[in-house]
Formats: structure tokens, sequence, C-alpha cells
């Protein structure tokens, strides 16, 4: 907030050799509105490990971690420099041959508007102690199917505050009225444009006149002439096919990773991002029942995925019946059905990290040792527990501005009642135990929403400047490989030249696991363009409980290909808990965030 906004992209010097610009946006492209403040989008920029003069200098890479809603200042500056290494050619020599392949980049995370460090901020509440209230008896009402009324009640309640939204949102020029993807897309060709100014300015100044004109991309009598480089994950993928459908002439190398189906995020249904997350709930047991009690806790000697199973499931079941008294730390308090489910669900995304963790949790549960259960609350709970009576509350890590882009995106559904969800629910349910409730608590946040954005809707397609490849995990939880398959081939007639990258492990987006194969395959696109060949499925070399499943295709490399990707591997290793610990990605659950500028 101490960085004023320009109309030109000026980066500052934040969070030691960082950079953090403020750039003023109109609030509306489209119809001119004149009331309400312009949009001052927050930006965070990991430098290039080579001046922007260099032969080698790549350009920048603008990054979305998912949401909507997901704050891209703070997924750079804590993932940034992870990213940067991960796609990089290494460390540069200071002076490159002239026929240097290496490439460097810029790694840029914004945060979209109504969210985080942009303003100004989206929000249905006044003031943030009352936020945290209405979230804890949210939290407390439990997911829908938790109990006989809880659906029911958490209707009423997800009306209730839409309605809050509604109000704020009939105010002239209020930010709930602009935060669509498209608006978000349209500000990110500025951003690009804005960037581009900026770097053209930086080679004047560096270079010599005579050669600062021949660097030079730039055309003055032709706006919008960059090219956008992007890197979008989960959420991000819809907000990278909404840009190249909106302005195919302006996409530079895009990967959509964990591929969001459009037409299912806009009808706001979600039936098929559930396809698969039975298939990664499966994968845990398999890999716990190969691993043994050595390695998974909940496992016993020679188990088998279905005993894992049923031990699971009974431990669960329980906790529906029976919620768990635990003296926290913060005072007493009850681990309910809803909250480990709601875990349950979350671990899917990060297998690799999280499995672990969900195994020791369970075998607790089983023995009754509340002391591991009332740190793991302390560890896992959404809300800041143990802040004492007139202490400042922090700021949630996504706003009201999470729902307004989903609602505003979304087809109308604002007369839908109790009996149509009941029957929405027992859908979602039959596709995925797992995930229907979670997906059913989703879909009902936009009952009763009535503010409606300006918002792209199709056709998905256009002759982009630069095929796009397209990125999918086995198993995800919530973005299923078929359906990205099916999409991204379906994508790939749309948008002509486009690929797809399989990734062979469960879990949400490439951040999973580790691949030398996809890491490869994503350098070489971003470096020069290259796209993998059509049907190319990469192994990992990454298992829960350190085991893969019997069968299971293992990665195998050279110690010379180890030794060359060793430190992308390490990155990759540094984002993905970045990732996972920010709850990073569609559907997970969001946290508090820092105040960043």
């Amino acid at each position: 907030t101490q960085i004023t906004a320009s109309e030109e992209l000026v980066y500052h010097k934040c969070f030691g050799h960082l950079q953090c610009a403020r750039l003023l946006l109109p609030l509306d492209y489209w119809n001119g509105t004149k009331d309400g403040e312009p949009v001052s989008l927050g930006v965070l920029r990991v430098p290039a490990k080579v001046p922007v003069t260099d032969p080698r200098y790549n350009g920048p890479i603008f990054i979305n971690p998912g949401g909507p809603g997901g704050p891209g200042t703070l997924f750079a500056q804590f993932g940034g420099e992870g990213l940067q290494r991960y796609v990089d050619s290494g460390n540069p020599v200071l002076e490159a041959s002239a026929n240097s392949t290496e490439k460097f980049h810029d790694i840029i995370g914004f945060d979209p508007r109504g969210i985080g460090e942009t303003t100004p901020s989206a929000y249905c509440f006044d003031d943030n102690e009352y936020r945290w209230i209405w979230m804890l008896r949210s939290v407390e009402e439990g997911l829908p199917g938790s109990s006989n009324a809880a659906l029911g009640r958490l209707l009423s309640m997800n009306k209730a505050y839409t309605e809050s939204c509604n109000v704020k949102a009939s105010q002239p020029g209020n930010i709930l009225n602009y935060v669509s993807t498209a608006h978000v897309a349209r500000d990110m060709l500025e951003l690009a444009e804005k960037h581009e100014q900026w770097r053209e300015k930086e080679v004047a100044k560096l270079l010599p006149t005579s050669q600062s004109r021949i660097s030079r991309r730039w055309d003055g009598g032709k706006k919008y002439k960059a090219k956008l480089q992007y890197w979008g994950f989960s959420y991000g993928t819809y907000l990278g096919a909404t840009f190249a459908a909106m302005f195919p002439d302006n996409v530079g190398r895009m990967i959509l990773d964990g591929v969001l189906e459009p037409e299912d995020f806009t009808g706001g249904h979600w039936v098929g991002s559930v396809t698969d997350t039975e298939k990664a709930m499966d994968t845990f047991y398999e890999h716990c029942a190969a691993a043994g009690p050595e390695h998974c806790e909940l496992a016993q000697n020679n188990s088998t995925p279905a005993e894992v199973r049923e031990s699971f499931q009974s431990i669960l079941w329980e906790l529906y019946h029976n919620p768990l008294p635990v003296q926290a730390t913060w005072g007493p308090d009850v681990l309910s059905y809803s909250a480990v489910k709601g875990f349950v669900f979350q671990t899917l995304y990060s297998p690799v990290i999280l499995f672990p963790t969900l195994a020791t949790l369970f075998r607790h549960l089983e023995i009754g040792d509340l002391s591991m259960v009332a740190q793991f609350m302390e560890k896992y709970s959404p809300i800041p527990f143990g802040r004492r009576a007139g202490s400042s509350f922090p700021t949630p890590l996504i706003s009201d501005a999470s729902r307004a882009i989903e609602c505003a995106d979304a087809d109308p559904f604002d007369a839908f009642d109790v009996e149509y969800f009941r029957q929405h629910m027992r859908e979602l349910d039959g596709v995925s135990p797992v995930g229907g409730g979670l997906m059913t608590a989703l879909h009902m946040r936009c009952a009763g929403w009535k503010a409606r954005n300006i918002r792209f809707s199709g056709p998905w397609g256009g002759n982009t400047s630069t095929p796009i490849l397209w990125i999918g995990n086995t198993a995800d939880p919530i973005c299923p490989i078929k359906r990205q398959v099916s999409l991204a081939h379906n994508q790939a007639a749309r948008f002509p030249g486009s690929v797809v990258l399989t990734h062979d492990t469960a879990g949400h987006c490439t951040l999973a696991a580790y691949s030398h194969c996809t890491t490869a395959a994503i350098r070489a696109y971003f470096h020069n363009g290259t796209l993998p060949e059509p049907g190319t499925t990469c192994p990992v070399v990454q298992f829960p409980f350190n085991t893969p499943m019997p069968g299971q295709n293992i990665e195998s490399v050279s110690n010379a290909i180890a030794q060359e990707y060793a430190d992308a591997a390490a990155a990759h290793e540094e984002v993905k808990r970045v990732f996972t610990d920010l709850g990073m990605g569609y559907g997970m659950p969001r946290f508090w965030s820092h105040p960043m500028m």
C-alpha cells in the first residue's frame, strides 16, 4: 500500500531483491463506467538472472495459482524463485557465447481484481472480526450431508451472505460488478503490454541508441503487440483459456496445468470435476498398503488396499456419529466429521506431502491419542484460533472476490431451492463420496447472487499466435484427466496446434510430484516453443510414503540427467510446499494472508 499506482509499470525494490508495482487500470473496459475508483493492480516481479538487454533474457512468465482469486503476488513472493529455477537454464555465466541456448525469465505474479494487494478490495462484510465469526459459524455448521438439517441451514447462510454482497454490488461503481474472469483476462493483456513498454525503456537506458533500436519489438503505432507468456494452475487454466479465446493474437507460450473444464465451471455444477476424486482417494489406500506400517501408520503387516480402506472409513464414520472432544492450546474444541473430511479432500491435491499426515492422523484417532489430534487441529484449522480478545484479525487470504468471480462467471441460478441442492448433492455423492459434499458447498455459494458482470462464455477457441501446452494428472481430484484429455483434445481442435501432456501421478497439477520428463517438456516449451509429441505420458519419481503402487510406472533416468536436473527437482519441491501450504488451487481451503506492499 506504500507504492503509488501509476499508468505505467514502475517497479520498486521490495522484500530484498524482489520488485513490486501498482498498475493503474480502468474499472470498466467495455462500458466506460465513471463511478467507482480505478483498479490498482498489485504486481510482484522476480527479476530474471540476466539483464533485459542480454540475448538470453526470454521475457516474463506471468503466473496464476488458481482459486478463483488466488493471490499471485503471495505465490510469486514465496514460490517465484523456485519456479524460476525450475524453468530457467541454471546459473548464468557472466559472458555468454553468441550461440548460447540458455534462457532466463522474470516470474511475475499479480493479484486479480478485488484480491490481496489489488484495490479496491471486494468485500461483503464491513470488518474482519465479523467475517471470521461468520466463517466460524460456517465451519461449525459442517458440510452438506453432515446432518439432516445442515443442507437447509447452509443454503440459508449462503443466501444471507450473497444478499450482503448484492447490497454492496448495488452501489454504483462497486468492484463486485467488475471482477469476472473476462475483466481479469483484459487486465493481463494490459499488464503484458505495460511490461513490454517497461522493457523497451530499460533497453533504451542500458544500450546505445543504435543497438536499442535494433532490440526493440514495440511498435508505438500498434497497440497490444505483446505476447503473454503464462503458466496457469487449476482455475488459472480457465483464466488462460479465456485470455486465449478473447485475445488469440496475443498468446505467447502458455502452459495450462490442471485443466478446468470451462463449461463445467460456467455451468456451476462441477459434476465433471469430481469424476476422478475416488480414483485419487484409492491411491491413498494402495500406496499405504504397499508401504506397510513402517511408512504408513494406518497399515498393518500385509494389509491390502481394501483393508486400509475399511479401517479408514470406519474411523471417519465414527466421527460422523461421535465428534471428538479435544483440549487444544486455545481451549476446548471438537474435531468433527466435516473438518476431517475437508482435510481428506485437501490431501488429494498433494499426496506426496500430505498422505503421511493423513495416515498419522487416522492412526491416532484410532488409538485415541488426543494430544496429536490437538496438534493437527492447530496446524490445519482454517480459523486463526489463539488470538486474544482485542487483538487484530488477519485478512483472509481470499476475500469475497473469490465468490464474486465464481458467481460472475457462472450461469444464473439464484432461484434454486433446497430440494434442488438436495438432488444435486445426491448426484455429486454418487460420483464421489469424498468430494460430493464439498462440491455441493461450493455450488451453493452463488445461491441468490444477483450482481451480473460482463463475462466470457465462449466460443472456446481461436487460432492463437502460439500453440498452447495443456497438462493433466492421471488421478486429479478436481480436474480429472479423462475430461482434461477430452477437453484439451477438443480445445486443441479449437486452438490449432495445441498439445496435451499427461503427468502420471495422483494429485492436482504438475506440482503434485516431480518428473524429469515433465520438467524437460516445460523447459523446452518455454525456452524455444518446442511442444512434446502428442500423447506423451511422463512418469514421476516421487510417490506417497516413498512407495510406488504395485505395477506403477517409475521414471528411470541416467545419473547425468539426474545431475543436470537436480536443482530443478529441488526447486519443484520448494514450490510444491508453497502451493500446499498456501492452499492454492481450485476448491482448496484458504487461510490468511500477510501484508505484502
